[in-house]
């Protein structure tokens, strides 16, 4: 399999909405570097109640990109800077 997915950054940084207050957000862009074929990909973490991942999974033509769109649902109490959850991108290529 030579087909590859590429990220766009490497890691996630939250700019919290202020006329949302609880809510914060950030996106990835997938690029499916692969000339040939279709990549199917799945994004799981380690905390899912408190993230909204858009699409979480799906489907990326050859040489094509996807935006997922990462929203965390903030308490009272918490620290933005102090959050250190995980994200995992699972991909395989389709036939």
């Amino acid at each position: 399999m030579d087909q590859t997915l590429t990220l766009s950054k490497p890691t996630l940084a939250f700019n919290v909405d202020t006329s949302k207050s609880h809510r914060a957000s950030d996106s990835l862009i997938l690029f499916n570097a692969g000339s040939t074929a279709r990549m199917g990909y799945k994004i799981k973490g380690n905390n899912i109640q408190r993230y909204i991942v858009n699409p979480a999974s799906g489907v990326i033509d050859a040489l094509e990109t996807k935006k997922v769109d990462f929203i965390i649902r903030l308490r009272d109490d918490d620290e933005i800077s102090s959050i250190n959850d995980r994200f995992r991108i699972f991909y395989v290529e389709l036939t």
